[in-house]
Order: C-alpha cells, then structure tokens, then sequence
C-alpha cells in the first residue's frame, strides 16, 4: 500500500514533468502542500526523497529545487546513457524471443499518434515507454534499473529534444530501425539503429533554445 508521502512524490513528479516548474526552479513547501492538499511534512519528506533520486536539489539555507544540469553536464549523463542503452540493444538483438515485438510497435504507433496531434508534452512520456519495454526482458536488471535512473534524473532537460522538428518527425523511423534489427537479431544493426538515435537526439538538444 501506497503511504501519503509516496502519493506525495507521485504528484510532484507529475507536476515537474509538467512544465510547472522549469529546471532550477526553487520549490516552495507551501505552495506544494496547497496542490497536493496535504500538510507540509509529506512533502518535505517526497522532497527527500526526490533528492535522493536526483530529480531534486537540496541547498542548506535555500531549500529545495528542481535538478538543473547544464548543457556540458547534460551530454555527459547522454554519453553515460548512450552507453548503457547501445549496450542493451545489442544484448537483446541477441534475446530476441524475450521481446513483445507487438508491444513495442504499439507503442512506437502511439508515439506517431502523438505527433500527428501535436500532443509534444505527451511524447516524452510514450517515448520513454516504448524505450522500457525494449528491456523488460533482459535479465540483469541491474543494469536496466542504472539506465532508468539516467532518464528519471534527466527527464526534465532531456524533453527538450522534442522541440526540434525534424527529431520529432523522424523519431518513429528511428524506432523502427531499431525494431527491425532486433526482429533480425541482428546485434550490429540493432547497434548501429541505436547509435544513430543517440546521434539525433543529441544534435535536437544542442538545437535547443532552453540552455
């Protein structure tokens, strides 16, 4: 059972991830409370505990804010990421009975949904499914959960790629390089898909205007 103070960080997350609150935003304990309908001692405790994840920063005197990394520190979390992820790709080009092939190509579907309705605040969510359960069925869960934390811990920053036009429009293709190589159990294809991906992502978050 859930208790109040994990509801608590539930809710701001979703309130992070949002767009409410911009990277290095300061957070306020009240306010917080105010929109999560609870006492501050929950939220102080979610903020934590969100500390301890990443997604929030703790300054002795100043409080509490939203994780800011900055555009060097950002692409070398992306480098650590890329690694871990091509990596994977190619352990599971190697497993490819374990992967839901329908599963994945629903979700690259939504995606493409998504883009279509210029829903862009939703793809970072449906984009960050598909690319779990690429995973679901590699057995060191170890390194899975590594990678999670990376995109947990970037979350914020990394949606900035969606503003680039041509990865939005190509993000799906991509997907399907991916999808293919492992339907092949083709681990070169399937590293290269990947590699080529990171390379797309990393040129629409250097387009970026945010930094």
């Amino acid at each position: 059972m859930q208790t109040l103070s994990d509801i608590v960080i539930e809710k701001i997350k979703d309130i992070i991830f949002s767009g409410k609150y911009s990277p290095n935003t300061h957070l306020n304990i009240d306010e917080i409370a105010g929109l999560c309908q609870c006492s501050k001692t929950p939220v102080r405790e979610a903020l934590k505990k969100l500390t301890a994840d990443g997604l929030v920063s703790y300054e002795p005197k100043i409080g509490f804010r939203v994780k800011y990394f900055t555009l060097s520190e950002y692409l070398k979390k992306y480098e650590i990421q890329e690694l871990l992820e091509v990596y994977l790709i190619k352990k599971m080009a190697e497993l490819s009975q374990s992967i839901d092939f329908k599963n994945i190509c629903t979700l690259n579907n939504n995606i493409a949904m998504l883009i279509r309705e210029k829903k862009l605040t939703q793809i970072g969510d449906a984009n960050d499914r598909f690319h779990d359960a690429l995973y679901e069925g590699y057995y060191n869960e170890f390194i899975v959960e590594d990678l999670k934390h990376i995109w947990m811990e970037v979350k914020m920053q990394r949606n900035f790629m969606f503003h680039h036009p041509n990865f939005v429009q190509n993000i799906t293709k991509e997907h399907e390089g991916i999808i293919n190589a492992l339907k092949n159990s083709d681990s070169n294809a399937a590293e290269q898909a990947m590699i080529q991906h990171y390379k797309s992502g990393r040129e629409a978050i250097l387009f970026s205007q945010k930094w």
